[in-house]
């Protein structure tokens, strides 16, 4: 007798056909169930991107259900383009879910204070305003430590001067007071209190290391006399006295300059 066995596989199909002798019965079809297609993504971005989440997988089978819409996506600022949808990734699912909409618009930038915001100031303070920021001139004398939490009480900070520009329109705005209010020595906001050896503005940013032999922090822009910091490893502030800066004993009472961000 003959026995002859002959199988035939095509993708998902499998077709099994037996023959005995001569006699050939019908063809078996085995065909599983579709699986489902991957649904499609919306967008990320950023300012205005699409929505970041997946979209929910195709469905399969007779009665297949496509994928929902992605979620928006957080924008940090202006209206967001809508992100593109993908197709389901097996090609008897469905098709993926539609695009993410678009994020929604971030806040708008808050604009640095200028002088024309403090309106009310005490009789020793005068204020310059440069491009970008406010700052505020104090003749009456005070510690670093003292200072720094009287330039909060005006939402600023003790001066972080970060540029040559910037430290030349201190210098030239200390200047121009007279008077009683006369600018000398003053504070500016570089110490350091809490970090020996490193000297750091008051907004927690390093830009120096160490004494007169040290060296900037990256391209942190720094205009010490000569000879100075002379006391690194200790309680030691900065404060200027118009040609450059020097760093001295934190406590002694000084004018000092704030800034506004």
């Amino acid at each position: 007798m003959r026995h002859q066995i002959f199988a035939l596989v095509g993708g998902a199909h499998v077709v099994a056909l037996f023959a005995f002798g001569c006699s050939f019965p019908d063809y078996v079809l085995l065909q599983p169930e579709a699986s489902n297609g991957g649904g499609g993504s919306g967008g990320s971005g950023s300012g205005g991107g699409g929505g970041a989440s997946v979209s929910p997988l195709g469905g399969a089978g007779s009665h297949p259900v496509g994928g929902s819409t992605g979620a928006p996506g957080a924008g940090e600022s202006g209206a967001g383009a809508p992100g593109a949808g993908t197709s389901g990734a097996n090609p008897v699912g469905n098709d993926g879910g539609g695009a993410g909409q678009g994020g929604e618009g971030g806040a708008p930038p808050v604009a640095p204070k200028k002088c024309a915001d403090y309106p009310a100031l005490p009789i020793d303070a005068v204020c310059f305003d440069d491009a970008t920021h406010a700052y505020l001139f104090r003749s009456e004398t005070k510690s670093f430590s003292i200072a720094a939490a009287q330039c909060t009480f005006y939402e600023m900070h003790l001066a972080s001067i970060e540029t040559p520009v910037e430290d030349t329109f201190i210098i030239q705005s200390a200047a121009k007071i007279d008077g009683p209010s006369r600018f000398g020595y003053f504070w500016i906001g570089g110490t350091t209190l809490g970090s020996h050896g490193t000297w750091r503005w008051t907004d927690g940013s390093a830009f120096w290391t160490g004494d007169a032999k040290g060296k900037p922090y990256g391209d942190a822009y720094f205009n010490w006399r000569t000879g100075s910091p002379m006391n690194p490893d200790a309680d030691s502030c900065v404060f200027s006295d118009g040609p450059g800066w020097q760093d001295g004993d934190c406590t002694l009472d000084r004018p000092y300059v704030c800034e506004a961000d």
